[in-house]
């Protein structure tokens, strides 16, 4: 910190806390980058694309040619293809001794977006790189379909902690939903469209945004060159998006990214995770976790889809008694496990009630074990409350289960009564009946699946 009188302030060299009870100077201790030299680009070099042979050019050349300082090329290069060579110097460099280096390529379209894009990158630099963060990267799947295609994606950047922010005094858990890009080239250009206050092409346009319920939408309050991001419309959560308006033999790029909602008291716009593909100089093109390429077509003679052992679309009953019922659906027929077997089991609750309101018996949870082995099951779903409506069951093994619960547990008359023949049949009244001394009753109860 300056004029702290701390060892090492102004001297030009970034100053370490080892062997003293200081930590050091700020942020990162030796990388701090506030006293650290900035010698800037000293040599640049263009000349046409593959014209220089590293291994049959002399070094001495190499060194006269690219590197003494002060030999800059500004002039426009020739029309075609052409290299690009750079160099910072000179300093001294001794073997074995490590050197850390900060370099920015800024690209632009123009002057104006060239400046900004350096002032972007000097204010990075000048905060030590520690900046807002965007949410982890999601993982997609893309499944191809006749005339449609099905995207489904993790759920782990909900649970994205942004340390900058905790530390400065914010809430670091800032996750607040997914936006879903489409295009037919690999740059995803079909997609950006969005403009910002100067005219240049900043922002892609989401075919599709899935955000939290929870108050946060409309625009975010600080802009980005004149524009603002949309933070969404309070729909909640999804991790599955079918798209229907492909065509079939059309090859599609999608991209899901996770965004945060910023911190406006900080004057902090919203991050979004990239968008990360490259083409390779083999032609092939390479992803990231979020980006999938895919071409849907229409399935062979013959095909039939996955499905689960089901009675008349419902998941079948093995034990307990229940109205309520439980349905999928196959959301990636090439995951699903031919042979394999599941069990969905529920923990219930009672609810003591009150001198005015009756017990409550409810459901707690539910649990997907996979029993394919009976003797090593597998949980693949532990006491998960997402049977409840507006929750979204995991994806496993390539099909979601869709609960139907009943809203409360009522008796079924048609299947109680008493276990002692000479017992008369029950009465139902609102006030309470005795039984006489040695009769039970037994009944089944409609409603939450108690097995």
């Amino acid at each position: 910190m300056a004029f702290s009188g701390d060892p090492g302030e102004a001297d030009g060299l970034p100053t370490s806390g080892a062997g003293t009870p200081f930590p050091g100077e700020r942020n990162i201790d030796k990388t701090d980058v506030s006293e650290s030299d900035q010698i800037g680009i000293t040599n640049v070099q263009v000349f046409p694309a593959g014209s220089l042979n590293l291994t049959q050019t002399a070094d001495q050349t190499l060194f006269n040619t690219f590197m003494l300082p002060g030999d800059l090329e500004l002039e426009r290069p020739p029309a075609g293809d052409n290299d690009l060579a750079v160099s910072s110097g000179l300093f001294p460099l001794r073997a074995g001794q490590i050197e850390r280096i900060s370099l920015a390529i800024v690209l632009a379209a123009g002057r104006e977006e060239a400046l900004q894009g350096r002032d972007y990158a000097l204010s990075a630099y000048s905060e030590d790189y520690q900046f807002a963060q965007a949410p982890l990267t999601p993982t997609v799947v893309a499944v191809p379909g006749d005339g449609r295609v099905t995207l489904y994606w993790d759920s782990k950047a909900e649970e994205s902690v942004d340390s900058y922010l905790e530390s400065i005094g914010l809430n670091g858990r800032d996750f607040e939903g997914y936006r879903i890009y489409r295009a037919t080239d690999p740059a995803f250009l079909d997609a950006l469209v969005i403009t910002d206050g100067f005219g240049n092409l900043t922002f892609r346009k989401p075919i599709a945004q899935f955000d939290l319920k929870d108050g946060i939408q409309g625009f975010h309050p600080v802009d980005i060159n004149g524009i603002k991001f949309y933070l969404g419309d309070d729909t909640g959560i999804r991790h599955v998006f079918v798209d229907t308006t492909v065509t079939n033999g059309i090859t599609y790029y999608y991209a899901v990214t996770a965004y945060d909602f910023g911190a406006a008291e900080a004057n902090i716009a919203p991050t979004e995770t990239p968008i990360r593909i490259r083409r390779l100089p083999d032609g092939t093109i390479e992803t990231g976790p979020n980006v999938v390429r895919v071409t849907p077509t229409a399935p062979v003679a013959g095909y039939r889809n996955a499905e689960l052992e089901n009675v008349d679309g419902f998941l079948p009953r093995v034990q307990g008694f229940t109205t309520s019922r439980i349905g999928y659906q196959i959301i990636d027929p090439r995951a699903v496990r031919d042979g394999a077997r599941y069990r969905v089991v529920f923990e219930d609750t009672l609810i003591p009630g009150t001198r005015t309101a009756p017990d409550t018996l409810t459901t707690k949870n539910f649990s997907l074990i996979d029993i394919t082995d009976p003797d090593n099951p597998d949980t693949l779903i532990r006491r998960s409350t997402a049977f409840k409506p507006g929750r979204e069951v995991p994806i496993v093994d390539g099909f979601q289960l869709i609960f139907f619960p009943d809203p409360y547990v009522v008796q079924d008359r048609t299947k109680s009564g008493w276990n002692n023949p000479d017992v008369y049949d029950p009465v139902m009244e609102l006030r309470a009946a005795a039984l006489r001394q040695g009769a039970t009753k037994s009944g089944r109860l409609s409603g939450r699946d108690r097995g």
